[in-house]
């Protein structure tokens, strides 16, 4: 469950942070499903998205990178960050806009064919403050994600990870 945290860690980061410089044209999914994990290295990540808009250091040993894309006219367009382990490769968040497919709940469920998505709603903050009825999706054994705002209506990023050993799975709804 660490590296879903760090997922999510890296999206609230790269969804608050302004970045000066951007990589031209758009961040495609497919070119981040190209990428292998554990295999990878930070060479071949530059080499198909260009230099990073910012990159952070997480430990001695790991780092993150982020991207934004732009579609026309300056518009933004779907951004990425990647997480390594030295050199390799070992986790990618992607985070749709509007106008991709992939942005629909179906579409991700269908692009995932066999996939077991365990499902987790955010619920109340720890204070019991506010409710998100924003969700998290997550197949440990393929190392696949998503996550959803508002009542699954919409997709707010997709990510991968390093598969790590079978969790057991408390207090999460099996879908």
């Amino acid at each position: 469950m660490k590296f879903v945290l760090k997922f999510f860690l890296a999206l609230s980061l790269t969804s608050c942070a302004s970045f000066s410089h951007r990589p031209a044209g758009n961040i495609e999914f497919s070119d981040i499903e190209k990428l292998e994990l554990g295999k990878s290295t930070k060479d071949q990540v530059r080499e198909r998205f260009g230099k990073p808009v910012k990159t952070s250091p997480r430990s001695d040993t790991q780092e993150a990178w982020f991207y934004e894309g732009t579609v026309s006219a300056g518009k933004i367009g779907q951004k990425a960050s990647f997480s390594f382990e030295g050199d390799t490769l070992v986790g990618a968040l992607w985070m749709p806009d509007e106008a991709d497919p992939l942005e629909d709940v179906q579409a991700v469920r269908e692009h995932f064919k066999g996939a077991r998505f365990t499902r987790k709603v955010n619920g109340w903050d720890k204070q019991g403050h506010s409710y998100s009825d924003d969700a998290s999706y997550y197949d440990a054994e393929r190392g696949i994600l998503f996550t959803t705002a508002g009542r699954d209506q919409s997709v707010s990023a997709i990510g991968f990870n390093v598969p790590s050993v079978k969790r057991s799975v408390s207090s999460e709804d099996e879908e």
